[in-house]
């Protein structure tokens, strides 16, 4: 049978409905593995392992899909936002320090 003969046997609409099938299933088994990938525990994931790689890149595709990047006309923007980054984090901690420091400790 040569390829013109098979191609006139298959249906050109079962082929889309096949394709689309195929595409509908790739796509379920892409979030599962998200799922699976970012619902391992902590002590599983060894730090700069290959699982370890894998999750941070499932994270920071969702990141990215999301929308929650940022982008810099240069380097010292980013440095300006980074600088900036640190003394926020840093005045969080000192409120929750004094926050912890002001609860009563009981025995």
């Amino acid at each position: 049978m040569t390829k013109k003969t098979l191609a006139k046997k298959i249906d050109e609409k079962k082929i889309l409905a096949f394709t689309r099938k195929l595409k509908a299933m790739s796509q379920a088994t892409d979030r599962l593995y998200r799922l699976f990938i970012k619902s391992l525990p902590e002590e599983l994931v060894s730090h700069g392992s290959d699982l370890w790689w894998e999750r941070e890149h499932v994270l920071a595709k969702e990141d990215i899909e999301a929308g929650r990047v940022r982008s810099y006309d240069d380097i010292e923007d980013l440095i300006a936002d980074l600088h900036k980054a640190v003394e926020e984090n840093e005045k969080k901690n000192y409120q929750n320090q004094e926050i912890s420091a002001s609860i009563p400790q009981f025995a």
